[in-house]
């Protein structure tokens, strides 16, 4: 279960533990014509959302405010193994249409290969968040990365989230009570559900990563990762981005793959 965008507005206005956040929401779609439809992962995101992990495509360009509100009409970032598994690693395929649940979609860039998140996602989208859901405060789908402020121990996170979960408790009795915002380390989480082979590089580079869990609400809360210098095009498996390959794309890719666990965790 999610996050309510109301419940993200209250944590982003009143907290002070986190320097930064992005917001996603899990999705499916089908894709059609140049081969056979296929239902596919396609998380949607807001246009920040790529720049906050410190992730840019291989091809093309980022979301950008105007595609959320489809200024440009519908467009789509596809993953590098899309890429090249329909679309032969096309080095046209920027700017090119596609077929996405029926509606006609223009291809807005490739991400990188080390880029997995949310089960192995095919393609995102923007994130257009419908007005109704706004002020809706028990719908919660959306999903919420944050980077931790410098010097906030785990303590003073949960300290302060107790906080906002008690007023958010009292000001909306009927949506939110009892509502609790638990935070736990990823190591904690990895362990919990059996992720041993992560600890070592954990310890190894002091990655944190919160998760908030309400009785209605998740927050996931982790450390941001800087933009990357260099060609990190070449498409790898997590494992072999963290064993190897630039040291940018070895902390990228593990910062990834991190979420990526915990999202299989749930």
């Amino acid at each position: 279960m999610g996050q309510s965008v109301p419940n993200m507005n209250d944590i982003k206005s009143l907290a002070h533990s986190f320097e930064a956040t992005a917001v996603y929401e899990l999705g499916r779609k089908s894709l059609t014509g140049n081969g056979e439809p296929e239902q596919l992962s396609v998380p949607q995101s807001l246009p920040t959302f790529f720049a906050f992990f410190g992730v840019h495509p291989v091809e093309g360009r980022e979301f950008l405010p105007s595609d959320e509100q489809k200024k440009n009409g519908d467009v789509v970032l596809l993953s590098y193994g899309l890429w090249q598994r329909r679309f032969a690693g096309d080095p046209k395929i920027v700017g090119s249409a596609s077929r996405w649940s029926k509606n006609p979609t223009t291809v807005a860039g490739v991400l990188p290969g080390w880029v997995r998140l949310s089960r192995k996602p095919d393609a995102w989208v923007p994130l257009t968040i419908e007005a109704k859901f706004q002020t809706e405060r028990m719908h919660w789908t959306y999903f919420m990365p944050g980077q931790t402020a410098r010097q906030r121990s785990a303590q003073n996170c949960q300290s302060e989230m107790d906080g906002i979960a008690a007023e958010t408790a009292r000001q909306y009795p009927k949506e939110a009570a009892g509502i609790k915002f638990s935070l736990v380390t990823l190591q904690q989480a990895l362990v919990s559900n059996g992720k041993t082979e992560l600890l070592a590089l954990l310890g190894a580079v002091g990655f944190l990563l919160l998760i908030a869990c309400a009785n209605v609400s998740n927050l996931v809360l982790s450390p941001r990762i800087a933009a990357a210098a260099g060609d990190c095009r070449t498409a790898r498996p997590w494992a072999r981005a963290a064993a190897g390959s630039c040291a940018n794309c070895r902390l990228k890719a593990f910062s990834w793959r991190l979420l990526e666990a915990w999202q299989e965790s749930l």
